[in-house]
């Protein structure tokens, strides 16, 4: 059974856990300075999450799915991300195991790792908070 019940849920926590991260601009640096458009696609639920670093400040945007050419596209079920930000498995390792999949080139991907890690590892820290801010946690 996924720890999310529906699109609207994961939507609902996904848009407060981002508006916390889009307020510190040394964590969005890299995706701005870059101009990296990372979109996250998850399955059980079905959602759409994007990072547009095109734009300053740089853009969040929940629910709309990106055509263009994305920098780091990435595929995986919401549990996923869900045991990650909880620290019970590592992105690196859900990678590895198939469990998440790229959309972009695996290169490009390992490029933007380094600059794109101190913001994964602010989601990890404020993802519980936000959960018992929903009362899911």
């Amino acid at each position: 059974m996924p720890f999310y019940p529906d699109s609207q849920s994961f939507y609902n926590v996904m848009i407060d856990l981002f508006g916390q991260v889009m307020e510190d601009p040394v964590l969005l640096k890299p995706l701005r300075d870059g101009g990296t458009l990372l979109r996250i696609i998850t399955t059980q639920p079905d959602a759409v999450l994007v990072l547009d670093g095109r734009f300053d400040p740089v853009r969040f945007t929940a629910g709309r799915m990106i055509s263009e050419k994305v920098d780091v596209g990435l595929r995986t079920p919401t549990d996923v991300l869900h045991r990650a930000w909880l620290g019970q498995e590592h992105l690196r390792d859900a990678f590895l195991t198939g469990k998440i999949k790229l959309d972009t080139s695996p290169l490009r991907a390992l490029t933007l790792q380094s600059s794109l890690s101190s913001l994964f590892r602010q989601l990890e820290r404020l993802y519980p908070q936000v959960l018992r801010d929903h009362e899911l946690l």
